[in-house]
């Protein structure tokens, strides 16, 4: 019935351009989540990281693991890449039939751990700032949200910290995706695919989150690096919503 709530299916943490010469157009990567999810968020990929490599990810093959390094990407391809996000996704938008949204990944210096950064609309800065006081700072003025994923790794590296916290840019938590599940450090799926930044550890799960008394929802996204968005069984995220728009989702 009109106004009752619907549950809609989506894709929040999809990484993209990861490479200098993407896996797929971002064309393709939205058309491909609207053939199957409700609404999608393209995490643009923000920093440079020897992890993403020809063939797959590093945890994906058999290779030595040498250091992996990531830091923020040269200006001209952040803001070059950053528009073609944004311009693809405003097109990609189809109220009632598919729901898009334009976000990035930020890691600051990894002392706060990582945060998808996504706005209602298209035009948002990208931030580089380095501590999430200072994004949550940057962010209060904007209709945008600040959401932690991976929580569980070590606080402080690339871990959450969670003595800095604002409920309402971080309404809610991903602890589920293809790194394995921050709900609690009991390892049930521990943090073990990407070995340079695990395993998990106690301090910054979704469960640390409520013994301090923060209200706060917990989704589940794929944190893929794939060419498929919300592929089967690394987690999408389930919105109750009663109509299928950027302001219903």
């Amino acid at each position: 019935m009109p106004g009752e709530y619907r549950i809609f299916w989506g894709e929040t943490h999809d990484n993209t351009y990861q490479f200098p010469d993407t896996a797929v157009p971002i064309e393709s990567s939205f058309a491909r989540a609207a053939s199957h999810l409700d609404f999608y968020e393209a995490a643009y990929y923000t920093a440079c990281a020897d992890a993403f490599q020809p063939g797959g990810h590093l945890a994906e093959s058999t290779r030595p693991h040498k250091l992996v390094l990531e830091g923020w990407k040269p200006r001209a391809r952040l803001d070059r890449e950053w528009a073609e996000l944004n311009r693809v996704c405003a097109a990609a938008n189809e109220p009632g039939r598919f729901v898009t949204f334009p976000g990035y990944e930020w890691q600051g210096d990894g002392s706060s751990g990582d945060h998808n950064v996504f706005a209602r609309t298209e035009g948002l800065p990208i931030f580089r700032v380095e501590h999430l006081d200072e994004l949550y700072e940057c962010l209060r003025a904007r209709d945008a949200l600040a959401i932690p994923h991976h929580t569980a790794y070590r606080p402080g590296v690339r871990g959450r910290d969670w003595r800095v916290f604002d409920a309402r840019l971080s309404p809610f938590c991903e602890i589920y995706s293809g790194h394995g599940c921050s709900e609690t450090d009991e390892e049930w799926v521990g943090l073990r695919v990407n070995t340079h930044m695990g395993p998990g550890v106690g301090g910054g799960t979704w469960q640390d989150a409520l013994d301090r008394g923060y209200h706060i929802g917990a989704v589940c996204s794929t944190d893929n690096w794939g060419v498929m968005p919300g592929h089967y069984g690394c987690g999408r995220m389930a919105c109750l919503a009663r109509d299928l728009t950027r302001a219903g989702l």
